[in-house]
């Protein structure tokens, strides 16, 4: 088990990220350079993490995890009361209890056939397989449905962005065909009044070089999100022209007939 406590700001650590769905670790032995010294490792370590409000992370790390939520909503966190307030003590003391709970829990499944998860975890296949199924043979939810908190915690901020560029385009131009230059008139429109947006960069820069810099990132954002869903809405592209700033886009829902592609 490996933890990272209080974590803050942006992880992107690619190292990390690839570790936590690749089957081996690779390393060498410190102190020599032959070709024992080389290491390949089955790679069982569990990965997990805690953070407050606030931490933001690439995108392709969204897809292989499963947040664990925690709140308390009022104003005083120290007047919290609990039955038990020596939790840490109480797993010690009463471990076998637990630990024997959990195992009634498999014994049951498991007479009953092990029934599989209803829901694919494309991450871990095999986990949605056995503890979706565990889970939803008990009626303790499914823990692989997607997450619905919409990065209220932070989390991946070009995927919040373009949340806000889907809803934004649709409800001002349903099923239109629009131009680059058309989103980005969009996107500067709302900047102040949406602060998903502020992940583009600054259109309106006095800068020119920063002004180019937030063009090409909302261009590669925007190509990099073809045939998407987001908020149950589609981006569809129409790529045939030769030119990128020529192309043609459309937010449409996916849940009315499809609309015919020039």
């Amino acid at each position: 088990m490996m933890h990272f406590a209080n974590c803050q700001h942006h992880l992107g650590d690619a190292i990390l990220i690839q570790a936590i769905t690749a089957p081996t670790l690779s390393g060498r032995v410190l102190g020599t350079n032959d070709s024992k010294s080389d290491l390949h490792l089955p790679n069982e370590i569990d990965y997990s993490l805690s953070a407050n409000i606030g931490l933001t992370y690439r995108e392709d790390l969204e897809p292989r995890m499963r947040k664990i939520q925690l709140a308390f909503n009022e104003e005083d966190a120290n007047q919290r009361t609990f039955s038990d307030p020596l939790l840490h003590y109480h797993v010690a003391r009463d471990r076998w209890e637990i630990l024997s709970a959990i195992h009634s829990l498999y014994v049951h499944w498991i007479k009953a056939g092990m029934p599989h998860g209803k829901t694919p975890f494309i991450s871990f296949p095999e986990w949605a397989i056995s503890i979706g199924g565990l889970m939803h043979f008990h009626s303790l939810g499914d823990p692989c449905l997607p997450h619905l908190d919409k990065g209220i915690l932070g989390g991946d901020l070009k995927e919040r962005a373009m949340r806000a560029v889907f809803e934004l385009a649709y409800a001002y131009f349903p099923n239109e065909w629009l131009r680059k230059k058309d989103l980005y008139d969009l996107i500067r429109s709302h900047c102040e009044s949406d602060d998903r947006l502020d992940f583009f960069g600054n259109f309106d820069a006095q800068n020119e070089k920063e002004k180019r810099a937030a063009s090409t990132a909302t261009g590669i954002a925007i190509n990099s999100f073809s045939n998407r869903i987001l908020s149950n809405i589609q981006l569809q592209i129409d790529s045939s022209y030769s030119k990128s700033q020529d192309r043609l886009y459309r937010f449409v829902k996916i849940d009315q007939p499809p609309l015919p592609v020039p």
